[in-house]
């Protein structure tokens, strides 16, 4: 999609599509003194270089992929 998130919120979305049940525990593990806590990429660089935009929102891309993968692998 192109937008700037959390990794919760990516995490969360897609855990929503493929086990709406499986509840994550954030913080479970501690975070280190040298880990970044912010992470971001910025996509201007590579659509000004080759042109590429995203057009799929993150939502549907998933579940496409989880449809693909569950339909090719017979997965239930």
């Amino acid at each position: 999609s192109g937008k700037e998130r959390l990794l919760k919120e990516f995490v969360l979305e897609l855990l929503d599509v493929v086990n709406p049940k499986y509840e994550p525990e954030f913080g479970g593990i501690p975070y280190s003194s040298t880990q970044p806590m912010i992470l971001e990429t910025d996509l201007s660089k590579l659509i000004k270089d080759t042109g590429w935009e995203p057009k799929v929102e993150f939502n549907v891309g998933i579940k496409n992929i989880s449809l693909d993968f569950k339909n090719r692998w017979k997965f239930q």
